[in-house]
């Protein structure tokens, strides 16, 4: 007998949110699967907020749907949001409490069990590595070990979708990286996790999802590696070779393009020249993709690669570095965001 499909943890189809003559959510709609580490991207003002807060309940949305677990949102407000644990940009931190009383304040709220309160906080403080700091007082910590405190908190009734609103934001470097495991870590669970933020540095190599917003709209969504490709369909290499790593007239840019580009034949669309000498920048042939399957496939590309390699050898010349080109979280917003301001309203 087959197990049934999981639902996804989120759902959201056709949302919109005015403000007066303001549209703050544009008909937005996107999917996140359990396990899933969602980034949200988008400057300030794109509309990310204001999202999230529909999601979470705490704003109203002119109309659409906002599904939780399989639980509309709507006609099943309570079971829905049962689902869900919200952390807001600058979450509220109670004086005069230590770390775990607050946690038990918050157990007890959220209807824990009492005979399972001690060993549910002790495991999420692990989680977040605060045990050591379990009996200080919570408006002593800093605001890395805050947002620690209060994610700790949120996932007190172990819900199966977090939305976290710039939960980075503010953060040191080690905070941001201690921030980052934890997040993998629920991934890993199986915790699906939305997580904002207009820093762009923030989500890189941590979510394997994300949504890009501009404006109020939704510009592109799925998983990273299917945003990456649509954006960029032809896979590149970048190349450094000895000829031209001392300069001069044998090694200037054009002319080592054009030997590359004549020893290589149809393997390559492209051949750039870059910055440093020696270094090109190699764009495959459609045909030299292998196709939807080869292009999704990593050990695919490095096939193709040694391909390149081998080519260039065999026509006398010597590659000292190759390395696959994978645009970044950045590359793929300024993609979006160009082709968005381009792109005719209507």
């Amino acid at each position: 007998m087959t197990a049934a499909h999981p639902r996804p943890a989120l759902e959201v189809k056709r949302l919109r949110v005015e403000f007066d003559h303001l549209v703050a959510v544009d008909d937005v709609s996107l999917t996140v699967e359990p396990g899933m580490i969602f980034g949200l991207l988008g400057p300030n003002g794109a509309g990310k907020t204001t999202l999230m807060t529909c999601v979470a309940g705490l704003a109203e949305a002119t109309y659409g749907e906002v599904w939780i677990g399989g639980r509309s949102l709507e006609e099943e407000r309570e079971a829905a949001l049962a689902r869900l644990g919200f952390q807001p940009d600058v979450p509220p931190m109670l004086e005069g409490v230590t770390v775990y009383e607050l946690l038990e304040l918050f157990a007890s709220a959220y209807g824990v069990p009492a005979p399972l309160r001690a060993a549910r906080i002790e495991e999420l403080l692990a989680l977040v590595q605060l045990s050591e700091h379990r009996d200080a007082l919570s408006d002593t910590l800093s605001r890395g070990m805050r947002q620690r405190v209060f994610l700790a908190k949120t996932l007190l009734p172990a819900p199966p979708l977090l939305i976290l609103d710039e939960p980075a934001s503010g953060l040191d470097p080690i905070a941001r990286r201690d921030l980052a495991e934890v997040i993998r870590a629920l991934g890993a669970r199986g915790v699906a996790v939305v997580i904002s933020s207009h820093v762009l540095e923030e989500l890189d190599g941590v979510c394997d999802s994300l949504g890009v917003m501009f404006k109020g709209r939704l510009l592109d969504a799925g998983r990273l590696e299917d945003v990456r490709r649509r954006l960029y369909p032809e896979a590149t290499l970048d190349v450094c070779l000895l000829e031209g790593a001392a300069g001069g007239a044998a090694g200037e840019g054009a002319g080592l393009a054009a030997r590359v580009r004549a020893a290589l034949g149809g393997l390559v669309a492209d051949v750039v020249a870059l910055s440093e000498p020696g270094a090109l920048r190699l764009t495959l042939s459609p045909e030299m993709r292998g196709g939807a399957a080869g292009a999704a496939s990593a050990a695919g590309e490095a096939a193709r690669a040694a391909e390149v390699v081998r080519a260039l050898v065999g026509a006398g010349l010597s590659p000292h570095h190759v390395a696959l080109r994978r645009p970044n979280l950045q590359d793929i917003f300024v993609e979006l965001s160009e082709r968005a301001a381009r792109a005719p309203r209507g």
